[in-house]
Parts: C-alpha cells; sequence; structure tokens
C-alpha cells in the first residue's frame, strides 16, 4: 500500500479521476465463467458434451446458456485484498468506483452487492464487455476525465491504450514488461510463487499414501526382486500423478465448500490463488502422464488405475455428500492401492491383507468425517451428508471398523501361513500392542479434534506415529 501511496503522489493524481475496475481476475482472484462452468459440470454434467455447440455461439451467448443451466450459484468469490485495499484509498480520495465487466450484468450486479464499494456497475447485456467494447464504454463514460483502468490480461491493452493511469494485476511477466511506465502501476496476482501454489494444491505430501503400493512386495518378501522394485516404483508415481490430478479436480468441484471452511479456504483454488484455467491444465497433463505410465506397466495396471479414477470422479462428482457410501468409496480407494501393488508385480493377493486394510482403512475414513463433525461449526457440513448430531454413530462405527481390523491382525499371526512364512512367528505378536495404542491414542486424539480433517497428514507429522512404524519395521524384520 505505501508503494501506491507514493505512485499516487507522484503522479499528482486529481480527485476528480475515475477509477474503472474490470472484475475476473482483478477485483476477484477467480473468473465467474470458468466457476459457473465447473458449477454447470457438477450439477448437469451431461452438459459437457454441449458445451463446444454453444461456444460456436458466440461469446455472449454461450455465457447466457452456461448460467441459464446452473440450479445455484455461490456469490462467495474470494476477493485480491491488494486491490481492495487500494480502491478503498482511492475512495477516500475522493474518486468515483466504477466496476466494468464482460461478465454477464446480473451477475457482477450481484457480485457487487456483497462489496458495496463501487458507485456504478457495468456488465454484458446485449453486447460482450471486452477488449475494444470496454473500451469504447469507458471512453464515453469519463467524456474529458482522466481515469485508472485496473486489468489483469492482454486484452485489456486495448483499454489501456486510453487509460491515463493503468493499474496491472498480474503474475505474467510478459504482461508486466509490456506495461512498465510512469503510469503503470503493478500489483502481483498472488504473494505465493506458482511452484509452491503447485506443491500445495498437488498434495505432494499426500504421495506417501501411494507407500501402501510397496506392501504385497514386503509382505511377499521379495525385497531383492529388482524388476518387482522398478514396477511397484512405476506404480508409485502413476498412482502420485493420478491422485494429484484428482485432488485438483475435487477442489475444483468443492470451490463453494471449501470457502465456508476454516481451513480449506485457504488452499490455492479455494482462495483463488491458483486459476482454474492452470488448474485443468496441470491435471489433465498428470492423468495422461499416468496412464501411458501404467499402460508401459501392466494392463491390470492399467485396469486399476482407470477404475481408481472412475471412482474419484463419482466421488468428486457426488459421492462425498452420500451418506456412509462415502466412507465406503475412500476405504476402497486405500485398498485399490494394494492391489495396484499386486498387479504390478505379479505377486498373488492376499485375503489376510484385504481384510485387514478393508477394516484398516474404512476406519480411517471414518476418522476423517469424525475430525470434520468435531470442528465443524454449524450443525451440517457443508457438501456432505453428516450432521454434527450424527457424530456419536459415526465414532462408534469408525472405532470399531478399526479394533475388527486388529482382530483380522491376531488371526493372522495365528493362523498355519505365519509360520510357515516367518521363522520366529512369535515375535509378529510384539506388533499387536503397538497396533493397538495408535489406534485408540489417534481416536481419542481424533475425538478431540487434534486430528486435522486428514488423518495421514496428521500421522505424517506425528512423531509418536513414526516412532511405533520404526518399532514395527524392526520386529518385522527380527521375525523374518
Amino acid at each position: 500500500m505505501k508503494d501506491f501511496n507514493h505512485f499516487y503522489d507522484q503522479n499528482k493524481i486529481d480527485a476528480e479521476a475515475l477509477v474503472f475496475v474490470d472484475l475476473d481476475q482483478t477485483f476477484i482472484k477467480t473468473d465467474v465463467l470458468w466457476e459457473a462452468l465447473l458449477v454447470l459440470m457438477k450439477q448437469k454434467p451431461i452438459t459437457l458434451f454441449l458445451i463446444p455447440f454453444w461456444f460456436l455461439q458466440g461469446r455472449l451467448s454461450f455465457k447466457k446458456k452456461v448460467f441459464s443451466g446452473i440450479e445455484e450459484f455461490q456469490f462467495n468469490l474470494p476477493v485480491n485484498d491488494d486491490v481492495l485495499e487500494v480502491l478503498s484509498y482511492l475512495k477516500g480520495k475522493g474518486h468515483k468506483l466504477i466496476m466494468v465487466s464482460a461478465s454477464l450484468n446480473e451477475i457482477v450486479s450481484r457480485v457487487c452487492e456483497r462489496h458495496p464499494i463501487f458507485d456504478e456497475v457495468y456488465g454484458s447485456i446485449d453486447v460482450n464487455l471486452k477488449g475494444k467494447n470496454k473500451a469504447d464504454l469507458i471512453v464515453k463514460k469519463a467524456a474529458d476525465k482522466e481515469w485508472f483502468y485496473f486489468g489483469d490480461s492482454t486484452s485489456d491493452i486495448e483499454i489501456w491504450k486510453h487509460a491515463n493511469w493503468k493499474v496491472v494485476i498480474s503474475d505474467s511477466q510478459s504482461l508486466i514488461d509490456k506495461m512498465q511506465s510512469q503510469q503503470s502501476f503493478i500489483l502481483p496476482r498472488s504473494k505465493r510463487g506458482i511452484g509452491k501454489l503447485l506443491k500445495k494444491q498437488l498434495r505432494i505430501h499426500q504421495w506417501a499414501k501411494n507407500a501402501l503400493i510397496f506392501i504385497p512386495l514386503m509382505a511377499s518378501h521379495s525385497f531383492f526382486d529388482s524388476k518387482a522394485w522398478l514396477s511397484s516404483i512405476g506404480t508409485f508415481f502413476a498412482f502420485s500423478f493420478l491422485a494429484s490430478s484428482i485432488y485438483v479436480l475435487n477442489d475444483m468441484m468443492d470451490l463453494s465448500a471449501d470457502r465456508l471452511h476454516q481451513v480449506k479456504k485457504h488452499r490455492p483454488l479455494a482462495s483463488g490463488d491458483l486459476s482454474i484455467l492452470t488448474g485443468s491444465s496441470v491435471a489433465i497433463a498428470l492423468i495422461v502422464s499416468a496412464f501411458v505410465l501404467a499402460a508401459l506397466l501392466s494392463p491390470a495396471l492399467l485396469v486399476i488405475l482407470f477404475c481408481y479414477m472412475a471412482l474419484n470422479v463419482f466421488y468428486s462428482f457426488g459421492g462425498k455428500s452420500l451418506l456412509i457410501l462415502d466412507v465406503v468409496l475412500l476405504a476402497s480407494m486405500y485398498s485399490m492401492r494394494i492391489l495396484a501393488g499386486n498387479a504390478a508385480t505379479d505377486i498373488p493377493v492376499s485375503p489376510w491383507l484385504l481384510g485387514f486394510s478393508t477394516f484398516f482403512f474404512l476406519g480411517l475414513a471414518f476418522m476423517k468425517r469424525t475430525s470434520e463433525l468435531v470442528m465443524a461449526p454449524e450443525a451440517l457440513i457443508h457438501g456432505r451428508a453428516y450432521l454434527k448430531s450424527d457424530l456419536p454413530a459415526v465414532l462408534c462405527m469408525g472405532v470399531a471398523s478399526s479394533l475388527i481390523s486388529m482382530l483380522v491382525l491376531v488371526l493372522y499371526f495365528d493362523s498355519e501361513q505365519v509360520r510357515v512364512i516367518y521363522r520366529n512367528s512369535l515375535t509378529l505378536w510384539i506388533m499387536l500392542p503397538l497396533f493397538l495404542y495408535w489406534v485408540c491414542r489417534t481416536w481419542i486424539l481424533a475425538f478431540r479434534g487434534e486430528v486435522s480433517s486428514d488423518p495421514v497428514l496428521y500421522v505424517m507429522k506425528d512423531k509418536i506415529s513414526w516412532a511405533i512404524l520404526a518399532a514395527i519395521g524392526v520386529i518385522f524384520f527380527f521375525a523374518l
């Protein structure tokens, strides 16, 4: 803000100067058309096939068809706080603020109703207010007065040609280089670099979940099988790429609900720091990479990866809002990682491992919902089918699932198969109290609200969990 004060004083700007502001990617950190397309695809997925035909009818007609197809649109869109601060400063200096956007007039008006700082609001009605059309309107409204223009893209250059002062909201170095002048003020679109944004959005730390792929290799004691290791590593990256792309897709489908969440509202897409277009492009690139890698490794792996993606898409497009089915889907997606490890290495599926993982991951999925219910400030979690009053039932089902997985472990330790595979099979029983301690402790912490909405992320940061995992690894080694 101090830099803008200097810019303002340096240019000796008169209080009569008008201030014209763009909406998309300028006043707000997102684009309402992209937001509307996501809502439309979520509410009416079949319209995805109609979009190319709508687009051929012209941009204005396209926008009208998109918004007319939406049943409900949330206007809790993220505002660029730096832009709002500058506009508030100019308002205090006596300047008239005018919103001019290519978005539909009724949509622009609804957005501005939430932020009543503007004196006048103009959006597209009969013509698409972009480029030359917007420039003509602004020049006409300004008449003989001097004026600012706040914009964000190359399409605004046509308007900046006529403006006395240009405020550029962009991270594009090429655009910034074009607009550098004494009459231009540059505001970064985001304070975080694209690398940090992508790292957070792709949830690289969540790739740790895909370590489950190595369990069949470890459980079969194929420690020195280089081919199995290479296949498992390739499968790990294929699942990681696909999982990251699905995180992007999931966040795009859940933008409105995330913006109402005290933690999720800071995610790159929900906060508007990462554009929907960038997120979509990265997701497509990762999906292609994942399937190419899987095809090179194993046809069976390709089928599992496709099923994994189908489950995730179903979860993103509505499965997450279905009572109980949502946690079954989450647990299934964890177990599919183990099946992928089997498929990649041609190691037979172990019924014991499948039984244990099913109940263990079902417990984790219930723990995720328990944490969300504990931390939910309202009676209903946005985007979920659970009420705050469901907490006791969810808690009971989750704890029961976790303890049943311990029972499967006990039965496995007592099986003839264990006595054949392990030389010191009795040593494995030392794992049981460690598993029980971890399960009971983590559930109590989840009920207290000390476990984040993602239990896996919590475990990765929990020193006690790492200590228990290390101890289990040592016990496993001595049992061989």
